[in-house]
């Protein structure tokens, strides 16, 4: 958590607050989180690196990163890993200034601020130079999960031998997947979690496809999952939770056909899955 559809649901909430304004200070409570895109910079980010002084033009996603764009083509990539958020309200009132574990604050000009609270500190702040470096590094991950068609999920499928749990989690082959999306688009596709790739058919692979962009697509609509810390930046949670068919039920019984589900560790994460609609 989050993931692509809770990533998705931020930046909209974001876009139309952010555009086209000035960020006029930068406060960096810990440098550690910050890192510059370029590896021959060294020391610590400052707050220019951090977009003070640009004005933002553009927000953008892929997979689980999103972006904020500058004029001159600054940019900051932020990941919200395990326990990040993005928290957005008046400067002096706002939650985040009474909250812990917020690590960098933008101060725009029209008296809000933007906020990256990381209690774990799993996620991070990349600041690239150009536009065209964001570019370089998503390009780095997979094709986007809300838009996968179905030739390159084959491709990525195609003659190996890993689970295809495993590939739906990889983000050089998937941007976007995580554990909670990839237990619930397998159940909905009838696809054990420990199915080898190789064994799949091109049909099974084409109603993956499908199935996972109907899934994140739900999700989207329902503001994405709060199971903990999620939450949208004005602090509302998502919705989707409620739907969730396999995830968190291990031990419940299966919405489809009664059987209990099971609770199991592939690919060394904590998976749930029905026997008889998923069988081996």
């Amino acid at each position: 958590m989050p993931e692509l559809p809770e990533v998705e649901t931020i930046c909209a909430w974001l876009e139309p607050r952010l555009l086209q304004r000035r960020v006029e200070r930068v406060h960096i409570a810990r440098h550690d989180v910050c890192t510059v895109w370029e590896k021959a910079t060294s020391g610590r980010v400052t707050p220019r690196q951090l977009l003070k002084g640009g004005r933002v033009v553009e927000l953008c996603r892929h997979g689980k990163q999103m972006a904020l764009v500058c004029d001159d083509g600054r940019c900051v990539c932020i990941q919200l890993g395990m326990t990040g958020q993005m928290m957005m309200g008046d400067a002096d009132t706002g939650a985040s200034v009474k909250c812990r574990h917020v690590h960098v604050r933008w101060l725009m000009n029209d008296g809000t601020e933007l906020a990256f609270r990381d209690p774990r500190r799993f996620g991070g702040i990349t600041c690239l130079v150009r536009r065209s470096d964001l570019d370089a590094r998503w390009a780095e991950l997979g094709p986007d999960a809300l838009t996968i068609r179905v030739d390159a999920l084959k491709r990525g499928a195609q003659g190996s031998k890993r689970m295809v749990k495993a590939l739906l989690l990889n983000q050089r082959v998937l941007a976007g997947v995580g554990n909670i999306y990839c237990d619930e688009a397998l159940f909905l596709a009838g696809i054990h979690p420990e199915t080898r790739c190789c064994e799949l058919s091109a049909e099974k692979v084409t109603l993956l496809a499908r199935t996972l962009r109907r899934v994140l697509r739900g999700a989207v609509r329902a503001g994405g999952s709060t199971l903990k810390d999620y939450q949208k930046p004005d602090g509302t949670p998502g919705i989707f939770q409620r739907s969730h068919l396999v995830y968190g039920r291990g031990g419940e019984p299966c919405t489809q056909c009664s059987h209990e589900l099971v609770r199991a560790v592939v690919c060394q994460r904590g998976t749930v899955y029905c026997p008889l609609c998923q069988p081996v």
